[in-house]
């Protein structure tokens, strides 16, 4: 969802920080709203066209297409509820970095292990832990195996024992 509150003109901010630094870098942006067109006009307004994607909304199929070939996902939100889209990214072996204020993505992301949690939204902060996962393959492909590993506790399989577990223990059974 293209609006304010996920911080996609931040992202893109960044990622013009990051394109002057190393022009090799690609982004991807998926989903659509009212900022789509303010994010058009910035991607033409500084020339990001050949290396930002604006995908627009798309299907499970080529969303986990994209995420397939990612390296690092970034989540630029104000706010986020529960940040199902980082485990989705983890479950791809991805890290993924996001700005602390991003409430949601602090029970997701475990700062270090898995990606990295960003304070005060730091853009330069940010950034060197970008290019730190880029220059660092092997330490990026570690992390990328700790957030597969961490969203298993989300899967159907493990709740659902935590569920017995709960039920189990409880007075209900009485």
């Amino acid at each position: 969802r293209l609006s304010p509150e996920k911080g996609y003109v931040d992202l893109l901010s960044l990622f013009l920080k990051l394109h002057n630094i190393d022009s090799e870098y690609t982004l991807d942006i998926v989903g659509d709203g009212v900022l789509m067109p303010e994010l058009k006009a910035f991607v033409l307004d500084n020339n990001l066209g050949d290396c930002v994607t604006l995908h627009g909304f798309k299907g499970k199929e080529d969303l986990n297409k994209l995420l397939s070939k990612s390296s690092i996902y970034l989540m630029c939100s104000y706010t986020e509820s529960f940040g199902i889209v980082l485990l989705e990214a983890m479950s791809f072996g991805i890290p993924c970095l996001a700005f602390d204020s991003a409430e949601g993505a602090r029970e997701v992301i475990d700062d270090g292990k898995n990606g990295y949690l960003i304070s005060d939204r730091s853009f330069d902060n940010m950034i060197e832990k970008i290019e730190y996962l880029v220059d660092n393959k092997s330490i990026r492909e570690k992390m990328g195996d700790n957030a597969r590993k961490s969203v298993e506790k989300y899967t159907s399989d493990f709740v659902i024992k935590q569920w017995y577990e709960i039920i189990e223990k409880s007075d209900f059974n009485e």
